[in-house]
């Protein structure tokens, strides 16, 4: 399914203002450094650098709305918060990035941009 029409509202709803500034600040680092999206679990995997060095595996899952829509559900990383947290809203923000068409605006690569994308 595409992104394009993904509610990312609901996301921003379920994180502490903490994470929600981390996460918006992990992505305008370009700190995902790939990610892919798992049809048959309606579901957005990635790979977070994050601030200590450490890679985290961010997962956000999704709903159907109605139509082409899909809606933030849940979120799961392998990092200690483990549930909602930075990572996968640094995710979040790189996927909502790319579907307000700001890639080249965002300082991707056509390189960076085709690992996104895979």
């Amino acid at each position: 399914m595409s992104l394009h029409g993904v509610d990312l509202d609901a996301m921003l709803a379920v994180v502490d203002n903490r994470s929600y500034a981390r996460g918006v600040r992990y992505a305008e680092q370009h700190a995902v450094v790939r990610m892919h999206w798992d049809d048959p679990e309606n579901a957005r995997a990635g790979t977070v650098h994050g601030r200590d060095g450490d890679f985290y595996q961010p997962v956000a899952y999704f709903r159907e709305l109605g139509g082409a829509s899909l809606g933030f559900a849940k979120g799961k990383c392998d990092c200690p918060v483990s549930f909602n947290c930075e990572h996968v809203l640094t995710t979040m923000q790189e996927v909502k990035m790319m579907d307000e068409g700001n890639l080249f605006g965002a300082g991707l690569n056509a390189e960076r941009i085709r690992e996104l994308l895979t």
